[in-house]
């Protein structure tokens, strides 16, 4: 029973949850723990942003988010993401760390005629 709601609620479910970590080595930005899925409810929040757009050839969300996982962070780099830095000294040595996060958020993800639109959901 338990399960047959949980499948209930993910084929009902139109919100999907993109969030990614950054590294920086060399002064290069590298990213990891991409994860996008689909939302566990619907959210009914009406308020969207359109964020970005672009072709596609999957016909399917996560073909979209596995194979274009670097496109969608380019895209994300441009909103909002967290930024934190530590140092630490041991002996003579300064080690300094920076991390970035792209915090969940939910995106109404649509495919249509070839494209594969993205809208923050507020």
């Amino acid at each position: 029973m338990i399960i047959l709601i949980i499948q209930l609620t993910l084929i009902n479910a139109k919100d999907y949850f993109i969030s990614f970590d950054f590294s920086s080595t060399d002064y290069v930005l590298r990213s990891y723990n991409f994860n996008c899925s689909a939302a566990m409810t619907n959210d009914n929040n009406q308020k969207y942003i359109f964020l970005f757009e672009f072709p596609t050839r999957y016909k399917n969300i996560s073909d979209v988010c596995k194979f274009n996982q670097a496109k969608i962070i380019k895209y994300l780099l441009k909103y909002k993401f967290h930024i934190s830095s530590n140092e630490t000294k041991k002996n003579n040595y300064l080690f300094s760390r920076i991390k970035g996060v792209f915090l969940p958020k939910r995106f109404d993800i649509i495919i249509k005629n070839g494209f594969v639109k993205f809208y923050l959901k507020e």
